[in-house]
């Protein structure tokens, strides 16, 4: 019964120490008339308005965003659900085939393969025109590549490999002929689009050849007749 007494002592007198403490810390506080006195400036209340309207958009922006989420996430699934049926149908398989197929036709149109030796030696570009000059070459004897460039930045790119070789290239965009480089055949890719490189593709003896310029198909020819 002592302790009892005691603890509830203790009580009131720390309950005592709380209540006094808090009013030493709010007695220079001032009071409701003189805050009711103070008068913000207006840009502080425009602010306020701003970041009220921001929360606002962002609450409905994050709750709209939430149910497109759900909504997008039952088309799809509806959408699948449907396109798992119709696949059920010879017809649908088959329409599915031929839009992979004109696709597959669409950008992967040419594959030019050769079957040539593994002998090599380094070869030199022995015409290109005025202005360039040799930025870059590499020669392991199967994957050579050397590179030349003038001073307005334009590149000639020569590759020649000696192995079995295929290269893809869409038809959308180059336009695609064949050519004679001497007594050899190629085929020359005249680019479409100022982004990409006319392209010109031939085989001599032991060697695959590919040679990317913008120069006009006849410089590039009478490049490729002169390679050494």
């Amino acid at each position: 019964m002592y302790k009892d007494l005691e603890d509830e002592l203790w009580e009131s007198l720390l309950k005592a120490a709380v209540i006094e403490n808090s009013q030493n810390e709010i007695k220079d506080y001032p009071s409701e008339q003189e805050i009711n006195r103070i008068v913000l400036p207006e840009h502080y209340e425009s602010r306020m308005r701003r970041i009220l309207r921001r929360y606002r958009y962002r609450k409905y922006a994050k709750l709209s965003l939430r149910y497109g989420k759900k909504i997008a996430s039952v088309i799809l699934l509806i959408m699948g659900i449907s396109f798992t049926l119709l696949l059920s149908f010879d017809e649908v398989r088959a329409a599915c085939e031929a839009v992979i197929i004109e696709i597959y036709d669409r950008y992967i149109r040419y594959s030019y393969t050769s079957d040539l030796s593994l002998e090599d030696a380094p070869i030199s570009l022995g015409y290109v025109p005025e202005g360039y000059f040799i930025a870059e070459s590499s020669f392991n004897g199967i994957d050579n590549y050397v590179s030349y460039q003038n001073s307005y930045g334009d590149y000639i790119k020569l590759n020649y490999k000696t192995t079995k070789n295929a290269f893809f290239i869409d038809n959308e965009h180059y336009l695609v002929y064949e050519v004679n480089i001497g007594n050899d055949k190629g085929t020359f890719f005249e680019s479409l689009d100022d982004r990409f490189l006319n392209i010109l593709i031939w085989s001599a003896e032991n060697d695959y050849f590919q040679l990317k310029s913008a120069l006009e198909m006849e410089e590039m020819i009478k490049t490729a007749e002169n390679i050494k």
